[in-house]
């Protein structure tokens, strides 16, 4: 069992590394339980390249390697600095196989960030799905001190399958910076031969280009930051506008107080039942809660407008001339610095 796992890695991508190998024979037979046996591989790989990095993991669960706090590693260092908040970081084989769509997570209820299968190909802190989940970590962490932090979500069809976390647009910030960073220093001498149709199927919110590389990916994942980021801030606007002047109540378990706004939004003409709920951590006992849903919309309304200049900027360096680069580029950084600044934990 265990050789035919390694040998479906491998031929499904020979210059993954083993951790990603293991983990795409296990997708490539989604069907199959998650025995002990078939999860060998991948614990194996994962706890190996943990300890070539001077770090150490340990297994759980099939498929689930804990990274531990030991060593002096950035990554441990990360770990122990999660620890200090009650937070493991996990990498759930099973978790990441049954959310196709979440390359990494941060699980508040049960203190858990799931790391991404791409930390294991560097085991750097710089993985991109590993930043943006590190945004949540701290907003969260924060409104364990800051009474004015709070983690908010909105609920209703118009956002399933998934609810519509409020801090994600904060998050799509913070990627969109790191992004147009790292673009900046690798093409201000480059090509824009590809960029407008990278553009074109990002604004329609296709998928972009497959076979990407160099500058042209580096373009692709700017440009993908800025229709994430769009799509998660938008529809919040019109949600927190219909919600501003409605309060239902307020139900305080312990430290955690959390109120639920219900109420409705006009969608092609029909009234669509939406519900905001706020979660404050280190709670008020009487909270301002009409304060808090216009600040909140006052938030998607300059990220809104964020998001609209970043991508006036990628729209002219989509057509622009060599010489016309170092300019754009530097016009990008500027209006790629996020709106807010994340929390540190």
């Amino acid at each position: 069992m265990l050789s035919t796992l390694l040998l479906t890695a491998c031929l499904l991508d020979p210059a993954a590394d083993p951790t990603t190998q293991a983990f795409e024979a296990l997708r490539a037979e989604p069907n199959l339980p998650r025995t002990p046996a078939r999860c060998a591989p991948l614990e194996a790989a994962a706890l190996q390249a943990l300890t070539a990095a001077a770090m150490t993991g340990e297994k759980l669960w099939p498929c689930v390697v804990r990274i531990t706090a030991n060593g002096k590693h950035p990554i441990a260092v990360l770990a122990k600095k999660l620890e200090a908040i009650q937070v493991r970081m996990l990498f759930d084989a099973g978790y990441l196989l049954d959310a196709p769509y979440a390359a990494a997570n941060f699980n508040a209820q049960d203190k858990v960030l799931h790391v991404p299968v791409s930390l294991f190909a560097q085991l750097t802190l710089d993985d991109p799905a590993l930043q943006h989940e590190l945004v949540h970590v701290a907003i969260w962490a924060a409104a364990h001190k800051d009474e004015s932090t709070m983690v908010a979500y909105l609920h209703g069809d118009p956002y399933q399958p998934n609810d519509l976390a409020l801090d994600e647009m904060r998050a799509y910030g913070e990627d969109l910076t790191r992004a147009a960073s790292l673009f900046k220093a690798k093409c201000n001498k480059a090509s824009a031969q590809s960029w407008p149709a990278i553009w074109e199927r990002r604004k329609k919110d296709e998928p972009g280009l497959k076979d990407l590389s160099g500058c042209d990916l580096l373009f692709d994942r700017v440009a993908a930051k800025i229709v994430f980021g769009r799509n998660h801030t938008d529809p919040a606007i019109p949600a927190l506008e219909a919600l501003s002047t409605v309060f239902i109540g307020a139900e305080v378990t312990g430290d955690i107080t959390e109120t639920m706004r219900r109420g409705a939004m006009t969608i092609d003409g029909k009234a669509v039942p939406i519900e905001l709920h706020l979660v404050r951590l280190a709670p008020k006992r009487n909270p301002d809660d009409g304060a808090t849903v216009r600040a909140l919309l006052a938030q998607a309304r300059t990220y809104q407008t964020f998001w609209q200049k970043s991508g006036e900027t990628v729209d002219r360096l989509s057509k622009a001339q060599p010489k016309e680069l170092p300019g754009l580029l530097d016009t990008l950084m500027k209006r790629a610095k996020p709106p807010m600044a994340t929390p540190v934990f």
